[in-house]
């Protein structure tokens, strides 16, 4: 029996999209599971680990797509969640969550997964209360426990809407987001010659400050080189393109209500998802009424803020 050309295509891709496994919100870039990504745009192998030379790292080089599209917008200080998906977790290994404000030059780490990761399919993290208003890149990083020694790495735009002028200023006494520590790299040749053992969790040197451990891995478990996390030399897909820490607005601008792809695990439809799209004029003209104002609004009447915001 012959198969036609356009039914292989639709085989290919279905089985890319479930192979490894994927960050699944916020959306990243180019995902195909965003409903408002151009069919032309979607890369359908974003669960796939990213060259071994490092050649596409990192974020694929989506970070220098240009305008600017935000997913979400979240306030510094809250608490929200992000989800996995796949059907190929490798046995877990270890993840971390990074913000870049730099076009990803660099990646300073907000969580870290120790052991286990990615076996659970959402992670709750905070924005530190510390972290400045702007647009900035947020980052899943895995290198996986079996199998080939790989790093997996997904980006998306996300809208940071700082904290009260006084609630910065106390935490920035503690350093700040230059006192997080950058991401952990391996298993990318041109990077750095860090490498990952099989059936061994990778342990960070710097973990930072919000640390989830699991498949019996603590504290005391012996760390991974600490030269892993320098932050250069960066990436072969970095680019400077003058326009860092800017909060994107205009007709292009697309703002999705984390619909509750987070807080439903990951498991709503994409037409459920594409329902709770906020119009992209009434998101625009909130991002851009919070960066216009003098004195950022608090957390709790920020406009524009959306995401499943979890109390403590």
């Amino acid at each position: 029996m012959t198969i036609s050309y356009a039914l292989c295509n639709i085989l290919f891709f279905s089985a890319s999209a479930i192979a490894h496994m994927q960050m699944s919100w916020p959306f990243p870039l180019h995902s195909s599971l965003n409903p408002v990504t151009p069919e032309a745009q979607k890369d359908y192998s974003m669960t796939e680990p990213l060259n071994k030379d490092g050649s596409n790292f990192p974020c694929k080089g989506y970070q220098n797509d240009r305008p600017v599209k935000t997913t979400v917008t979240w306030n510094a200080g809250s608490t929200y969640n992000m989800t996995l998906a796949g059907s190929a977790n490798h046995l877990g290994g270890s993840c971390q969550l990074s913000l870049s404000y730099d076009n990803g030059a660099t990646f300073r780490v907000i969580k870290s997964m120790i052991g286990g990761c990615p076996l659970t399919s959402t992670y709750d993290f905070t924005i530190p209360s510390f972290a400045p208003s702007g647009t900035a890149l947020f980052a899943w990083t895995w290198q996986n426990f079996e199998g080939n020694r790989e790093f997996y790495m997904n980006c998306a735009e996300v809208a940071i809407v700082a904290s009260p002028p006084a609630d910065v200023e106390r935490k920035r006494e503690a350093g700040g987001m230059d006192a997080l520590p950058y991401i952990w790299k391996a298993n990318l040749a041109g990077i750095n010659t860090c490498a990952t053992t099989e059936q061994e969790n990778p342990v960070y040197p710097h973990p930072g400050t919000d640390v989830l451990y699991g498949a019996g891995m603590s504290s005391s478990s012996p760390a991974s080189p600490d030269t892993c996390d320098e932050p250069t030399p960066y990436g072969q897909t970095y680019k400077d393109l003058g326009d860092s820490s800017t909060v994107a607005t205009g007709p292009d601008y697309v703002a999705a209500s984390p619909g509750d792809a987070a807080s439903s695990g990951g498991s709503s439809s994409s037409a459920e998802i594409a329902s709770s799209l906020q119009s992209s004029s009434e998101t625009s003209a909130a991002i851009e009424q919070t960066t216009a104002m003098s004195i950022p609004p608090s957390s709790s009447s920020a406009p524009g803020a959306s995401g499943p915001v979890l109390e403590d």
